[in-house]
């Protein structure tokens, strides 16, 4: 007998709200990718976990169980806002400002005026279920509610299932960006930006 998977739902957040424990541990170990500088995911957490605003973010939950995130910017401000401080107290003095540094210059050019996904993940025993197009959905039709021309997202060069489900969406390759000179900050050494028009005029 075929399994019937279980039904998607998309939950945002007010910045007042409590948040639920297992809705918290998934959010705040995001950023894995700079790993290399924000930590593992113990680290992450303990350094992101009181910096969060819930206003950028969308949970993903099958049977009120999250199973992913999805985490944008909007007016150049995302999720996550550790401070200083945060950064000494999770690392070191020694090591913890220029974490720091290199997390906000990478936040700070990492968008421009666009509508920006800032990332997707999606438990790995959940994969391939729809749920990642189901959180886009949800905030392609919110970035369609803004002033903003499009929307747009990066993608590794080794994420060959994410660059497939983005362009099946309409998303295409607008730059692609070497970044084999920072080796120790990013777990891949390519990334393509992506976008897709919030208008009926091609851009």
């Amino acid at each position: 007998m075929e399994r019937k998977q279980a039904l998607v739902d998309v939950v945002t957040f007010s910045s007042e709200q409590s948040i639920d424990i297992k809705v918290l541990e998934l959010v705040a170990t995001g950023r894995g990718s700079m790993n290399a500088i924000i930590g593992d995911a113990d680290q992450r957490f303990a350094l992101f976990h009181q910096s969060i605003d819930w206003t950028r973010v969308v949970v993903a939950t099958q049977n009120e169980v999250p199973v992913g995130f999805l985490a944008y910017k909007y007016n150049k401000k995302g999720p996550y806002a550790p401070s200083f401080r945060r950064f000494n107290e999770v690392f070191s003095v020694w090591t913890g400002w220029y974490r720091f540094l290199i997390f906000y210059l990478v936040e700070y050019f990492s968008t421009g005026n666009a509508f920006y996904v800032y990332g997707i993940k999606v438990q790995p025993n959940r994969r391939r279920q729809g749920i990642a197009s189901r959180m886009l959905d949800h905030v392609e039709s919110l970035a369609n509610t803004t002033s903003l021309p499009y929307i747009e997202l990066d993608v590794s060069d080794t994420n060959t299932a994410g660059l497939e489900l983005y362009k099946k969406r309409g998303y295409r390759v607008v730059k692609s960006l070497d970044l084999s000179f920072l080796p120790t900050i990013f777990n891949f050494t390519k990334v393509h930006v992506m976008r897709k028009s919030l208008s009926k005029t091609p851009l």
